[in-house]
C-alpha cells in the first residue's frame, strides 16, 4: 500500500489527504465524519458549566447492623477478602477494626457495622465496614 504501482503508464501511490476531497462525495463523506467526531466530542463534555459534582447528593448513612459469624478468608493472592459468613448472608469486612479480626479466622464473632455496599454477585459480597467486634463465648460443655 505504501509503495507506488505502474498502472496504464500513469504512476499511483498513496493519496495525500487533500485528495479525499477532490469530488463531491468526498466532501460529503468528510463532512460526516467531522459531523461524528464532532458529536462524539459533544457528547463526552458534561452539560454542567462547572464540569461534574465532585460528590453525590448527601445520603443518610446506612444503619448499624449487626452480623454473627464465621470469619473466613477468601480468594487468592493479590484479591483476598476477609469475610464473615452468617446463616443469612456473606460480608466482606472493610475499615480499620476489620484489620484487627485476620487474626480470629476460623472463629465465630459478632461484628456491628453499616453496609457500604451491596452483593452483586457471587464472589462480591456486601461490603461491611467494621465499627466493632465481640468474640462469641464458647458453649459450656
Amino acid at each position: 500500500m505504501f509503495f507506488a504501482v505502474a498502472v496504464r503508464g500513469r504512476r499511483q501511490g498513496p493519496r495525500a489527504p487533500a485528495a479525499a476531497c477532490d469530488s463531491v462525495q468526498g466532501m460529503i463523506r468528510a463532512g460526516a465524519v467531522l459531523g461524528l467526531a464532532a458529536g462524539m466530542l459533544l457528547a463526552c463534555v458534561s452539560a454542567e458549566p462547572g464540569g461534574a459534582p465532585e460528590r453525590g447528593p448527601e445520603r443518610e448513612p446506612a444503619p448499624l447492623i449487626a452480623v454473627t459469624g464465621r470469619v473466613t478468608v477468601t480468594g487468592s493472592e493479590p484479591n483476598v477478602q476477609l469475610v464473615i459468613v452468617a446463616d443469612v448472608a456473606t460480608y466482606e469486612l472493610v475499615g480499620a477494626p476489620a484489620g484487627e479480626l485476620w487474626g480470629l479466622q476460623q472463629r465465630r464473632v459478632t461484628v456491628r457495622g453499616r453496609v457500604v455496599r451491596e452483593a452483586y454477585g457471587p464472589g462480591f459480597p456486601a461490603q461491611l465496614r467494621v465499627e466493632s467486634y465481640a468474640m462469641e463465648r464458647a458453649a459450656d460443655a
